[in-house]
C-alpha cells in the first residue's frame, strides 16, 4: 500500500508540472553555460573547439581549471567587496564576454603562429575566470529559486547541455567554434533576463557569508545551531573526493578502452545526463516531501554501483563512458542542488557558498584528471593482460571506497539532517498542531487529501502555495476546501481555525 501511495503521489506531482517550470530563461541560460563547459573541456580532447580540429595541449584544460578555481575561491574570500558589484549587469556581461573571447582565443591559438603561446595563455586565463564569474551569477540566481524546483530544473538543464555535444561533434569545425563562442554570451543574456524577472527576490538582503541571516526563508532557531560555513566546506570536500575518484577512473578507463575521447563522450554524455534527470527527479517525486536525504542516499548508491560495474564492461567505450559519466554527472547535479539549498534556506552568501562548494568540485576534477593521467601510463595498464584487468578492478574498487568514505565520514545523512530538519522545539510545536488537525479531520470524516490540505491551509498557506506544494490544480484545491467547509460545518477560514484551536479529545 505504501508503494502504491508513493507512486500515486509521484504521478500526481508529475502531472502538475507546467512547461514554464522548465522552459524559462534561467533554465536555458544555465544549460548554455553547462554546454559551453562540456564543449570547452571535453572538446579539448576531441578537438571540437579549434578551427582545424587539431587538439589543444593538455595545459589548456589544466590552466583554465586552475584559473576557475582561483576565481571561485578568490570570490569567496572577497565576498564582501563583491556583494554589491556582483548584482550589477556589467558583472554578468564581464563574465560572459571573458568566456567568449577566451574560447575564440583558444580556437585560434594553433593558427596564430608566433602568437600562438600568447593566444593560448590569454585564452586559458579568460575562460577560467569567465567561467567562474558565470557560475557565481547562476549560483546567486538559483539561491532565490523555490527549493522544490531544484531536483527537477537543474538536472533538466544538465541534460539540455549534454544534448548539444554530439551535435557539435558532427558539425563542421567552424560551426563548433562559433557555437562554443556564442554559448557564454547566450548564458549571459539569459542571466540578465532571469535577473530582471526576479528583482524582488534578488534585492533581498544577503547574509555576510560567515553568519546566516535571519531572512524571509530562514529558520531563526535553525540558524543558531547550524554552522553553514562549515557545512559548505564539508560538501565541498565531499565533492572534491568524488571528483578525484571520477577523474582517475575516467582517465584510466578511457586510456584502456583504446578509443578516442570523442567516442567516449559523444553518445554516452547525453544518455548519462538523462539517467541523472531520471535518478534525481524520480527520487524527488517518490520521496516524502521531496526529502533531500533520500535523494542523497540514492545518488551515492548509483555512483558506487556504476563505478563497481566498470571493470565488467572493459573494452566497451560506450558502456564505460555511460557508467562513468552517469555516476559523476549525477553527483555533480546533486552538489549544485545542495549548495543552492543551503544558500536559500539560511540566506547564506551565494558568493561564499558557490565559491567554496563549486570551487572544490572543480579542484577535485582537476586533481583526479592529473592523477588519472599519471596512473594510466603505468605499464601494467598498457599490457592488456590479466594483470591489467585486475588493476582496473582495483582502481574501480578504490574509487567506490572513496565515494562511500565521503558519504559515511565527510558529509553524511546526519549532516544533511542538521541542515534540513527543523529544531526539536519548533518541530514539537509543529507536530502537536498537525496531530490536532489530524484528529479534527478524522472526526469529520475528511479524506487523506482533504486532511493534507486542511493542515496546510490552517498553517496559513495560500491556495497558490498549496497548489504548488501538492502538485494539484487550483480548481482541485478549491473543490477540496469547499468539501472541508461542508463536512466541518463552517463558513470561512476563521471558523475553521476556531474549531481546530478549541478542539478537545474529550
Amino acid at each position: 500500500m505504501g508503494g502504491c501511495s508513493s507512486l500515486g503521489v509521484a504521478l500526481e506531482r508529475a502531472r502538475a508540472f507546467k512547461p514554464s517550470d522548465f522552459l524559462n530563461a534561467r533554465t536555458f541560460g544555465f544549460a548554455a553555460s553547462r554546454a559551453w563547459v562540456y564543449l570547452l573541456f571535453l572538446g579539448i580532447g576531441s578537438s571540437a573547439i579549434t578551427w582545424d580540429r587539431i587538439s589543444l595541449p593538455p595545459i589548456a584544460f589544466v590552466g583554465s581549471s586552475l584559473f576557475l578555481c582561483v576565481a571561485l575561491f578568490g570570490s569567496a574570500v572577497l565576498h564582501r567587496r563583491l556583494s554589491s558589484v556582483r548584482k550589477k549587469p556589467w558583472f554578468v556581461v564581464l563574465g560572459s564576454t571573458l568566456a567568449a573571447v577566451g574560447t575564440l582565443l583558444l580556437a585560434t591559438s594553433g593558427l596564430a603562429r608566433e602568437l600562438d603561446s600568447v593566444f593560448l595563455a590569454l585564452g586559458v586565463a579568460f575562460t577560467g575566470i569567465g567561467s567562474g564569474l558565470i557560475d557565481l551569477c547562476f549560483g546567486q540566481l538559483y539561491k532565490d529559486v523555490r527549493e522544490d524546483r531544484f531536483p527537477f530544473e537543474i538536472p533538466f538543464a544538465f541534460f539540455l547541455a549534454s544534448a548539444l555535444y554530439p551535435i557539435i561533434h558532427f558539425a563542421p569545425a567552424a560551426v563548433g567554434c562559433l557555437v562554443c563562442t556564442a554559448l557564454p554570451l547566450c548564458a549571459g543574456a539569459s542571466l540578465l533576463v532571469a535577473q530582471q524577472g526576479s528583482l524582488g527576490e534578488k534585492n533581498r538582503p544577503e547574509g555576510s557569508g560567515l553568519e546566516p541571516e535571519h531572512g524571509a526563508n530562514a529558520d531563526p532557531e535553525a540558524t543558531q545551531r547550524v554552522n553553514v560555513f562549515a557545512y559548505t566546506w564539508k560538501i565541498g570536500t565531499c565533492a572534491c573526493l568524488v571528483g578525484l575518484a571520477d577523474g582517475i577512473v575516467r582517465s584510466v578507463f578511457l586510456a584502456t578502452a583504446g578509443n578516442g575521447e570523442a567516442d567516449f563522450f559523444t553518445a554516452p554524455l547525453p544518455i548519462s545526463n538523462l539517467i541523472t534527470l531520471v535518478v534525481i527527479g524520480g527520487c524527488a517525486l517518490l520521496s516524502r516531501n521531496q526529502d533531500l536525504r533520500f535523494v542523497y542516499r540514492s545518488v551515492t548508491f548509483v555512483m558506487a554501483l556504476f563505478f563497481m560495474l566498470l571493470p565488467v564492461f572493459t573494452g566497451s567505450a560506450f558502456v564505460e563512458g555511460t557508467l562513468a559519466l552517469s555516476g559523476y554527472g549525477t553527483f555533480n547535479a546533486l552538489i549544485w542542488i545542495l549548495i543552492a539549498f543551503i544558500a536559500r534556506r539560511f540566506r547564506f552568501s551565494g558568493t561564499v557558498a558557490f565559491g567554496i562548494g563549486w570551487g572544490m568540485v572543480s579542484l577535485g576534477t582537476l586533481l583526479g584528471q592529473a592523477v588519472g593521467t599519471t596512473v594510466a601510463q603505468l605499464p601494467v595498464l598498457a599490457a592488456g593482460t590479466m594483470d591489467t584487468a585486475r588493476a582496473l578492478s582495483l582502481i574501480a574498487l578504490l574509487a567506490t571506497c572513496c565515494i562511500l568514505a565521503s558519504y559515511l565520514f565527510v558529509f553524511n545523512e546526519e549532516d544533511l539532517s542538521a541542515l534540513t530538519e527543523r529544531p526539536k522545539t519548533a518541530e514539537a510545536r509543529r507536530k502537536r498542531f498537525q496531530e490536532r488537525c489530524t484528529r479534527v479531520a478524522k472526526h469529520y470524516g475528511l479524506t487523506p487529501k482533504e486532511t493534507e490540505i486542511l493542515i496546510l491551509y490552517a498553517k496559513g498557506r495560500t491556495r497558490k502555495h498549496i497548489q504548488d506544494e501538492l502538485f494539484i490544480s487550483r480548481g482541485t484545491v478549491t473543490t477540496h476546501l469547499r468539501h472541508i467547509y461542508q463536512k466541518m460545518d463552517v463558513h470561512d477560514k476563521q471558523e475553521m481555525l476556531d474549531k481546530i484551536e478549541n478542539w478537545s479529545d474529550e
